[in-house]
């Protein structure tokens, strides 16, 4: 135990000034850009920027004294490990350095890349999501290689594409399934609903996501002209969005559920959230769905459709009375086990063309695929990561299932078989993904402990029983 009491207590007294390092991490903003943002200068500007913080995360592991760093200038990803021998177990550690864009600036109390704390919380873009979870990380093992040695092997991936899919995942992972193999592979990208509820990441649904394009017109049309005469895009797009589920909020797409098995068990977890949680952190006064299964099951084991946004026609300032010449939506489905996102893609396919109308085309642009990912809870390292967490926060941690998609560990699980599970410290009001995005600073420090004990625990007395 000398080493993990030395190591918690190097933690612990440099915390403040380790803190430093985050917040210039966090200043970097490091939004991922999609090849179809080529042409918004406000987003693509930020490639450099990408490029930038996976410079810094190079310098980071250097500074651990981890072996064969490197990153793909093509690929944006950063990897460093620390392999000593064969005879011991080897984790995978999976983490992404890239944001959200920020949105508007005006929603944000405070400009979202200069990091400050206010209360117990640390305010940026990244903080939370997950630049916060992915420094623990450093922190732990930079805190046992400062009074030890680490004893076990250690690989970390860094990623900087997974807010747009991860979409060079699956080449990446193809041409480096030696280096990728490891006994355990946890993913960084998790969280927790509350600062005394830990939780582990056993599954997460899969998502397809799409742009489907409605065009009419040529060009747009006076209404005063051809009103009544021409058939309009946007109406054509509503009803097929609204014809996309049935009453009771079932996915309506023939034979969507074909592939859709009932709840294994075996990743089911504990209950995440009462519909009175669900409740609270959505802030609404009415939860919606299939009435056949429970908020729970319906939110993490069943699939869901939802439109992320619509575009078309005249939205300006006054008044412009036209036929729009076209107009569009984002579409993303989460999947569940069994179900092939490229057979769903068809699904969606063959449901545009069976009822999209004549008098207008239509388009279907595939932008991710991305399959269920689930972990055996009766792996035998579950004990001690469950053990860690519980020393650090005092408190049992829950198994859950995640509502949301692990894009890269999905894929991982996909072409390698690995069955990772996901930690994090962000928690559930922590506003990722929107403005004024904060991590709780208590939180974040009880993690950085609990990854220490794990990475201790699992260089134990029998860790070959942890494989």
């Amino acid at each position: 135990m000398m080493l993990l009491d030395s190591a918690l207590a190097y933690a612990s007294a440099n915390r403040e000034k380790q803190l430093e390092e985050l917040k210039t991490l966090l200043r970097i903003p490091s939004v991922s850009v999609s090849e179809e943002q080529r042409l918004s200068p406000d987003v693509y500007e930020h490639r450099a920027d990408v490029k930038k913080a996976a410079i810094w995360l190079v310098n980071a592991l250097h500074r651990l004294r981890m072996e064969k760093v490197e990153v793909r200038p093509d690929h944006l990803f950063v990897y460093g490990e620390r392999v000593t021998s064969p005879h011991k177990p080897t984790i995978l550690f999976y983490g992404h350095y890239d944001v959200q864009s920020p949105g508007s600036l005006d929603a944000w109390h405070s400009p979202p890349f200069e990091p400050i704390i206010r209360g117990e919380s640390l305010y940026a873009r990244g903080a939370a999501d997950m630049k916060g979870s992915l420094w623990a990380l450093l922190q732990a093992v930079q805190a046992i290689t400062k009074v030890g040695e680490l004893p076990i092997n250690v690989k970390i991936l860094l990623e900087g594409q997974e807010e747009i899919g991860s979409p060079e995942a699956d080449g990446y992972i193809a041409a480096n399934r030696d280096r990728l193999r490891s006994d355990v592979v946890i993913s960084l990208d998790g969280g927790m609903d509350k600062a005394n509820k830990p939780s582990i990441v056993i599954s997460a649904r899969g998502c397809a996501y799409y742009e489907v394009e409605i065009t009419g017109p040529q060009d747009d049309l006076h209404s005063g002209d051809f009103g009544g005469v021409v058939e309009n895009p946007v109406h054509v797009l509503c009803a097929l969005i609204a014809g996309l589920h049935d009453k009771n909020g079932r996915i309506a797409l023939p034979g969507f559920y074909d592939a859709v098995v009932s709840s294994d068990t075996n990743v089911l977890g504990s209950t995440q959230r009462s519909d009175e949680e669900w409740l609270a952190a959505a802030k609404v006064t009415q939860l919606w769905g299939d009435p056949d299964y429970s908020t729970d099951i319906r939110a993490t084991m069943r699939p869901s459709l939802d439109v992320s946004g619509i575009v078309g026609g005249f939205t300006g300032q006054g008044l412009k009375n036209i036929i729009p010449n076209r107009a569009s939506a984002k579409i993303g489905v989460r999947l569940v086990p069994n179900q092939n996102p490229t057979s769903v893609s068809q699904e969606v396919r063959d449901y545009l063309h069976s009822h999209c109308p004549q008098t207008v085309t239509y388009s279907l642009r595939t932008l991710a695929e991305i399959p269920f990912a689930a972990a055996d809870q009766r792996a035998p390292f579950l004990d001690l990561l469950r053990r860690s967490l519980k020393e650090s926060f005092n408190v049992e941690p829950h198994l859950v299932r995640k509502a949301g998609t692990e894009p890269f560990t999905g894929k991982l699980q996909k072409s390698t078989g690995a069955a990772p599970v996901a930690i994090g410290f962000r928690l559930s009001d922590s506003a990722i993904h929107g403005p004024n995005e904060h991590q709780h600073l208590p939180t974040l420090f009880r993690g950085i402990d609990a990854l220490i004990r794990f990475l201790i625990y699992m260089g134990g007395d029998t860790p070959t029983s942890c494989r």
